[in-house]
């Protein structure tokens, strides 16, 4: 093995960037060795120039694992994921518009259903009233009947 793959490089080199042994693959920094950033803070004595040159450091990895990029076509996947996410929003906003809509025509519908069969049930008792009068009426009449001769009926 070659003795510049096993050891990291100078501090000059890797002052915010990590040092990983082979058994660590996964992609996290390794601040185990505090020696790396003793005395290493940038001259201004200010935080937030220091996380500043943290946060623009764009050094290549020197060390020995492989770095997880975001693959360049995220973005463009993510913003399509985005758009057919508000086009389904939308879709199913508009759906449920329809669908109350239909179900306001539904209720009425029904509604109606209801007074038609209760104005049913209220002809179906005047029905039976008037015939008890008509009954009782030609009931109160002395020939109800007319008496036909015996063999002699009139069709």
């Amino acid at each position: 093995m070659v003795l510049s793959q096993r050891f990291p490089p100078p501090l000059t080199t890797m002052r915010f960037i990590g040092y990983k042994s082979e058994a660590m693959d996964d992609g996290e920094l390794d601040f185990s060795n505090h020696e790396m950033f003793v005395g290493d803070t940038p001259s201004s004595g200010s935080m937030n120039s220091f996380f500043d040159e943290i946060f623009n450091d764009t050094h290549a990895c020197t060390h020995k694992h492989t770095c997880k990029n975001r693959p360049s076509g995220n973005r463009e996947a993510v913003r399509k994921y985005r758009e057919k996410k508000k086009a389904r929003a939308a879709s199913l906003e508009d759906e449920v518009v329809r669908l109350t809509a239909l179900n306001q025509q539904l209720m009425r519908r029904v509604q109606s259903q209801v007074r038609l069969e209760a104005e049913v049930a209220r002809q179906k008792c005047l029905l039976v009233d008037i015939r008890g009068r008509i009954d009782g009426e030609i009931g109160s009449f002395p020939y109800q009947k007319l008496h036909h001769p015996v063999g002699k009926q009139n069709w």
